[in-house]
């Protein structure tokens, strides 16, 4: 179930989600029209933003993906990547 959030159309989705060695998390994509937030629980992940730009989020970690966010991430560490990752959607 999807809460409601602000009016019927926009929703909060939590999910805690892992993600095996070397697995790449999504595809290129854009925070354009959903903003979230992720907490990185175990491992180190690697993202990929737009422009060439390469970052990496250790256990503990927290960042927020905006607008203006396009990029894609990766587990290229020896542990798997526990995040937590919070958005709002809109139906």
């Amino acid at each position: 179930m999807v809460p409601r959030l602000i009016k019927s159309s926009t929703y909060l989705l939590v999910v805690v989600a892992a993600f095996g060695l070397g697995t790449a998390l999504g595809q290129y994509h854009s925070h354009k029209d959903r903003p979230s937030v992720a907490y990185v629980v175990q491992g180190t992940m690697t993202e990929h933003r737009d422009g060439g730009a390469t970052k990496e989020h250790p256990k503990g970690d927290a960042w927020s993906e905006g607008k203006e966010t396009t990029h894609w991430s990766e587990n290229k560490g020896k542990t798997p990547v526990v995040l937590v990752v919070g958005g709002i959607f809109k139906a």
